[in-house]
């Protein structure tokens, strides 16, 4: 095997790898969870252990990059989903984008991403392929903190709807006099 076959199977090895240790769910907790986090820190999004959030966002031309600092006491992870909203040479809307994850400097994880614009919902990310994964510790604790952040949403989820149901019947009560 040449060593340009060994790298491009190591590749594709490590692809699969990315992908039986579900990875791509980093495109649902950003696009779902971190992207809301315009404000910053919010204790109702986030598990306790995240101790600040910085926020940006960034225009330059067609090119939008979304960025969220996520602190875990002072080590901290960068989400960042840098996409194009612009024009292919055919005509079509560009919606292609890499979703990132940067620690001190250096990209962990690049999923490259296809966009598609849904009338009622509006634009959806989808996973299209891996081009970079480095694993290591980092995996655990990031994935961890996405389950986490999907398990707070969940709970907020089930009492909003509680609250809703709660509601509705206190208001059947009063509408047909039943005490």
């Amino acid at each position: 095997m040449t060593e340009e076959e060994q790298i491009v199977a190591e590749v594709e090895r490590r692809r699969k790898r990315a992908e039986e240790l579900g990875l791509a769910d980093l495109l649902t907790l950003f696009c779902d969870h971190l992207e809301f986090l315009k404000e910053g820190l919010n204790p109702e999004r986030l598990p306790n252990y995240v101790t600040d959030v910085k926020v940006a966002d960034i225009r330059l031309g067609h090119d939008l990059t979304q960025i969220r600092e996520i602190f875990f006491e002072e080590k901290s992870y960068i989400f960042a989903l840098k996409h194009n909203e612009g024009i292919d040479p055919g005509g079509e809307p560009d919606l292609t984008g890499h979703l990132l994850l940067i620690e001190d400097g250096k990209t962990l994880f690049d999923l490259y991403v296809l966009g598609e614009d849904q009338e009622w919902i509006g634009r959806v990310w989808k996973p299209f392929r891996v081009d970079a994964f480095i694993e290591g510790p980092w995996v655990q604790k990031v994935k961890t903190l996405a389950q986490e952040i999907f398990g707070l949403s969940d709970r907020r989820q089930k009492q909003s709807q509680a609250e809703c149901k709660k509601k509705e019947l206190e208001n059947l009560k009063k509408k047909f006099g039943i005490s």
